[in-house]
């Protein structure tokens, strides 16, 4: 039993600024003293928190459940495509709507039984990625399985798939062809699946001898690099990337860059216009390159222009995704006409 005020403080702030009563080993005299002081608030019925606890895990807690879904993800470090202005709260099934502390937030509960965090307010990451990959637009939920799993175990990604499986079959099965953890951004993973979708063969960070990793092999031919200003715009990395580019194009793989903010539909028509120009073949190579390095080109090319980089996962979509999708695909498809 907590017998000081700063042990009350110290548990909270151990489970992240927040709690529900009965997580708490407290008497409710002790906690009448703490709410009398101003040491602690009351935020909703059976909850309390620090004065100075973060917005989210206050409307989570006050809602009854734990953060979820993105707003889970985020605490995972997770960098989630979108606005943070909604909460999503991960709540168990039955509980009712504690509206009263949290009528004015934005807020979405899931009504669940995820797997929570021992301590903290917050859903175990394979829950939140699951529960991701089920919330968001088909698109974006790609977009943040990559970014999830990126440098993570396949056993995680399998976990997470199968997870997705027991709500929505389709969906998991098109996850299965479109994630890729390789991806460094949520631009980059739409302008991949935009490539597939008009026909092409994408093989995302790829590494080509003397170049280095390059965004988008596209047809085995063409490399395509998604530039953001945070990353490109230093003196060293300007320079570096334009070494990058000659390297590339003297081993007959010709570069085409965008910026983050050119990355959009328009893309597929683009590239398909350079890819037409070079008539769908290789660009020539310096004859000075020696003979080993063009085996080894020769080689990468094959390997990315097989049939399973022109894979596109919204085949298996059914009901809304698919209808969802299917707009995404003539809209691209009638721009490159």
């Amino acid at each position: 039993m907590m017998t000081l005020m700063t042990d009350l403080r110290r548990e909270l702030r151990r489970r992240g600024g927040a709690a529900q009563v009965r997580d708490l080993s407290v008497s409710r005299r002790e906690l009448d003293r703490a709410l009398a002081t101003g040491e602690i608030v009351r935020i909703g019925r059976g909850a309390y928190a620090l004065p100075d606890v973060d917005h989210d895990v206050r409307t989570a807690v006050a809602a009854g459940g734990v953060l979820g879904c993105v707003s889970a993800l985020r605490r995972w470090q997770v960098d989630v495509p979108g606005g943070e202005s909604v909460v999503h709260v991960s709540v168990p099934r039955g509980r009712g709507t504690r509206a009263g502390a949290v009528r004015a937030a934005k807020l979405r509960r899931h009504y669940e039984d995820a797997a929570r965090h021992p301590v903290l307010p917050v859903t175990t990451f394979v829950a939140a990625a699951a529960r991701a990959a089920l919330c968001l637009p088909y698109d974006s939920a790609v977009a943040t399985l990559d970014r999830a799993l990126h440098q993570r175990p396949d056993t995680v990604r399998d976990e997470v798939l199968a997870m997705v499986r027991r709500t929505s079959p389709s969906r998991a099965r098109a996850f299965a062809v479109d994630v890729d953890p390789s991806s460094r951004s949520a631009v980059e993973t739409q302008v991949r699946l935009d490539l597939r979708r008009v026909g092409l063969a994408v093989a995302p960070n790829v590494s080509v001898p003397g170049v280095g990793e390059v965004d988008l092999l596209v047809d085995g031919v063409l490399d395509v690099e998604i530039d953001g200003y945070e990353f490109h715009h230093l003196r060293p990395e300007f320079a570096a990337d334009r070494r990058r580019d000659r390297a590339a194009l003297r081993l007959g793989v010709p570069t085409v860059r965008f910026a983050y903010e050119d990355a959009g539909p328009g893309v597929a028509d683009e590239v398909l216009g350079v890819l037409r120009a070079l008539a769908g073949k290789p660009a020539p190579a310096d004859p000075r390159t020696p003979t080993e390095v063009l085996e080894r080109i020769a080689d990468l090319r094959s390997r990315c222009s097989v049939p399973e980089m022109r894979a596109e996962g919204w085949r298996h979509l059914t009901g809304a995704d698919l209808q969802t999708a299917k707009r995404r695909v003539e809209a691209l498809r009638s721009l490159v006409r």
